[in-house]
């Protein structure tokens, strides 16, 4: 279900708007009210509302200033204003923060209010399906950077960098280490699955990879292909050779332990000795 914020100073119009329509029947919870925009964000951090119905006129902060504090820190929200007040500046600043709506109090009625949700409604699924697209298309250009660097058709220092950069990989490009593992028998694991809990074994795996790394701010793992994958960790300015590998046994010890725990399977890891420069990735 979809959540749903009430802002209002008056009690007698919050109960009115709860009143309007049967809001679970149609895919909508009430998860919190309000009586002014500076107690509406003290919910809004606690509850993360997909939805804010707010008033116009109200004290300490108003709902001008309140949807201008939203759409500043919490642009996904979807913002209806509703108002005793037919004023153009107040549409106009309520539009120029990208309000669905509009409404004047005394004509809102169960029909106007479930079309202006319908509306928003499709504006969250297709505002999903963006972000799921994008984090897609960003997991397949990680791949393919990594599977370039591994392969050695990527090895311009610059062009490297800019690839980090644009990909927003927490990697230095100097004093690197390589860890490399493949899940056993993974021929069989794709015989056995469908190609979905295939991938969903995947990005379990790598799930894994992330949460381990969590501790160590310049790394990063991804999947190749064929089960195979990859972490690579940068040790810029650490001098302790024994710690650096002590810390490459503990990180591998993890995974392990975690990927045969929560997903029963096992894999085989190695790692390269501490190389000097990310263009020698292939090499390693």
């Amino acid at each position: 279900m979809l959540k749903v914020l009430i802002v209002d100073d008056d009690s007698v119009a919050r109960t009115s708007i709860k009143n309007l329509l049967d809001w679970n029947s149609h895919g909508y919870t009430i998860c919190g009210e309000a009586k002014n925009g500076r107690e509406a964000l003290e919910l809004v951090k606690a509850q993360a509302p997909d939805i804010v119905i707010t008033d116009i006129s109200m004290p300490i902060m108003g709902g001008i200033e309140f949807i201008e504090c939203l759409e500043e820190e919490y642009p996904q929200i979807k913002k209806i204003v509703l108002s005793g007040f037919d004023n153009y500046e107040y549409i106009r600043k309520s539009m120029k923060n990208n309000a669905t709506d509009y409404i004047l109090k005394h004509i809102v009625d169960e029909k106007t209010m479930l079309e202006v949700l319908e509306e928003i409604s499709k504006d969250l699924i297709k505002d999903e399906m963006l972000e799921k697209q994008i984090i897609e298309s960003r997991t397949v250009l990680k791949q393919r950077f990594f599977n370039q660097l591994v392969s050695g058709t990527l090895n311009e220092l610059d062009e490297i960098k800019e690839k980090i950069e644009a990909l927003n990989i927490p990697l230095d490009t100097k004093d690197l280490i390589i860890v490399l593992f493949e899940l056993d028998d993974f021929l069989m694991l794709q015989e056995k699955f469908t190609a979905k809990e295939t991938e969903k074994l995947i990005a379990s795996v790598e799930d894994i990879c992330d949460e381990v790394l969590k501790s160590f701010e310049k790394s990063a793992a991804c999947h190749l292909d064929g089960g195979k994958f990859l972490i690579m960790m940068s040790f810029r300015n650490t001098r302790s050779e024994l710690f650096i590998y002590s810390m490459i046994a503990s990180i591998v010890y993890r995974i392990k332990v975690s990927i045969k725990r929560y997903l029963n399977v096992t894999a085989c890891f190695s790692y390269s000795t501490v190389f000097n420069d990310i263009t020698e990735t292939a090499k390693n």
